[in-house]
């Protein structure tokens, strides 16, 4: 676990509700990542809580208080390399098994020490598990949301602002301290960048990552419309996502660079953690976060000024593969989507660094195997974005996957819980996911 773990939640409160016995009993796994879930109980159901941890390292937790006697806890004890339930801790994980024993209430405070919090004494909230209603009512369904959010950079990013310290200051200690709200929708005036983090069900986790860069002209991140629906798709597949919340207009380039090349360095050099491997990363983007993205691909060593600062920045940059749904790709005037061009470069860039983000022209050997989905009709973003990416890739030797789509309009669509794109019946999220378990060799 890297130091830049102090910015995520380190305490857990866990509170249940105990409900009647008409139900046959059961055992109910969880882990941290359960955050948030509504699950229900039943007088003898077993619970089976893990957590991953190792107290040799610095890395314990311990129980702070108790409250209610519906449910008996046991004792918290380390186990030392195990994986069990997919839980990958270092060096091993805690295990707490309960048991409810009548209804009523229960709630527990957990306690994560890190080595470098000396002793200090974390908030203790966030981690909620609600067990409520009647134990023989059918469960409601659980609300898809993020299980936690980290900051990308420690102390004030770097291409600042007036007043950004402060906002990076309070963003962390809100994070810290349980009480941040991750925002809903689309996102604008991003100046404090971010991940979320949407895990898999345990049960189908396949160690597969995809860290998503969502479209909106370099003037929006679109993670309302563009990000959720897929993030569910791909967690239903066993795709882990983390969602990345970049800066765009007013910050110009090279800032957004900066923030997606410290993302994906972020998701490798923690993944142990999260249970992913580090082979398996890919990036994906919609419209300009495609630009964003394949920018990333070609031009994934390349700091553009930015000095590191830590050893996240000797972590490779460079995914595994890239999913490039109708993407900006080119910067030339006749190709590109004016508007993001704009607020990427202003309004008369030079020359050499349009040539520089046209990222069809600067693919080589190295570039990620990349998948494109695009529509013939799309009249924002011009098709042969793809095609000119899509055809370099080939003459570079680069695995490549293109769809073009006979119909559809410019923006993400949904189907039955699957992403297409607008106004448009073919598929292209089946034919991806087909093609990433390939190119990885799941």
């Amino acid at each position: 676990m890297h130091k830049n773990a102090a910015y995520r939640i380190v305490a857990c409160c866990l509170i249940l509700c105990a409900v009647s016995a008409t139900a046959t009993a059961k055992t109910i796994e969880l882990t941290k990542a359960d955050t948030g879930k509504n699950i229900k109980a039943a007088v003898g159901d077993k619970i089976d809580l893990t957590l991953a941890g190792n107290p040799t390292t610095g890395y314990s937790w311990s129980i702070v208080k108790t409250a209610g006697d519906s449910v008996k806890p046991g004792k918290l004890e380390y186990k030392q390399r195990s994986a069990a339930r997919g839980m990958v801790g270092v060096g091993g994980h805690y295990s707490l098994a309960m048991t409810v024993v009548k209804t009523g209430g229960f709630s527990m405070t957990l306690h994560y020490q890190r080595p470098w919090m000396k002793g200090k004494q974390a908030p203790a909230s966030v981690f909620h598990l609600k067990v409520n209603g009647s134990a023989s009512s059918p469960a409601k369904p659980a609300v898809f949301g993020a299980t936690e959010t980290f900051l990308l950079w420690p102390g004030t990013p770097p291409g600042a602002k007036d007043g950004d310290d402060a906002k990076a200051a309070a963003t962390a200690k809100a994070i810290k301290d349980g009480t941040y709200k991750i925002p809903g929708g689309n996102r604008r005036g991003i100046r404090v960048p971010a991940i979320d983090v949407y895990l898999p069900p345990k049960a189908k986790q396949t160690g597969t990552t995809m860290v998503i860069y969502c479209g909106g002209g370099y003037g929006a991140v679109c993670i309302g419309s563009e990000g959720i629906p897929m993030a569910k798709w791909l967690n239903a597949h066993g795709i882990a996502v983390f969602m990345v919340s970049y800066r765009c207009s007013p910050y110009r380039h090279p800032i957004p660079h900066w923030d997606v090349q410290r993302a994906i360095r972020l998701v490798r050099s923690r993944a142990k953690e999260f249970g992913v491997k580090t082979n398996r990363i890919g990036i994906m983007g919609f419209s300009a976060g495609g630009h964003v993205t394949a920018t990333l691909s070609v031009h994934y060593n390349e700091t553009f000024g930015r000095k590191p600062i830590d050893d996240i920045d000797k972590v490779s940059a460079r995914a595994d593969f890239s999913c490039l749904i109708y993407p900006v790709i080119s910067m030339r005037k006749e190709i590109t989507h004016g508007g993001s061009r704009r607020n990427l470069l202003g309004n008369n860039p030079a020359e050499e660094l349009v040539v520089k983000l046209s990222n069809d022209e600067q693919v080589d050997k190295n570039t990620p195997p990349a998948f494109l989905a695009h529509a013939k009709t799309d009249r924002v973003v011009k098709f042969i974005n793809s095609q000119r990416y899509h055809e370099a890739c080939r003459k570079n030797g680069v695995p490549s996957k293109y769809i073009l789509m006979s119909a559809g309009r410019h923006g993400p669509g949904l189907k039955d819980g699957k992403p297409m794109i607008s106004r448009s019946d073919e598929d292209y999220a089946k034919a991806m996911i087909e093609w990433i378990k390939e190119i990885v060799k799941e």
